[in-house]
């Protein structure tokens, strides 16, 4: 789902899958200030990195001994996010733990993201 928010200065598009900026336009100029996701380089413009940013060595990381496995830049990109409320210039999202995070130590996983004014 896509979300529109502006004020007197911006425009943003924001993406629930992954609560990726999409877009900031400014409205006087028409200036687009964030990377277009040209497929041909990189398909994605600004997603939530979470838990991690980058890759973990061997592809996973350890807690009291156990490892998890763990792709680059975590999962929350790849995940679609709740959008919980929405106003002209504000939009919060939301993550919750669900059956796609396997990860025992984030039994009650809850983030909020993407406060834009």
């Amino acid at each position: 789902m896509e979300i529109k928010l502006e004020n007197e200065s911006l425009e943003l598009t924001i993406n629930s899958f992954g609560a990726e900026l999409k877009s900031i336009t400014g409205k006087e100029t028409g200036t687009q200030y964030l990377w277009d996701a040209d497929e041909k380089y990189w398909k994605r413009s600004a997603p939530v990195l979470f838990p991690f940013v980058g890759s973990l060595k061997d592809k996973k990381f350890t807690v009291d001994g156990t490892d998890y496995p763990m792709g680059q830049h975590g999962f929350a990109r790849d995940m679609e996010f709740e959008l919980v409320s929405q106003t002209k210039d504000e939009a919060w999202f939301s993550l919750k733990s669900n059956e796609n995070i396997r990860l025992s130590l984030c039994s009650k996983l809850a983030i909020s993201s993407q406060a834009v004014r």
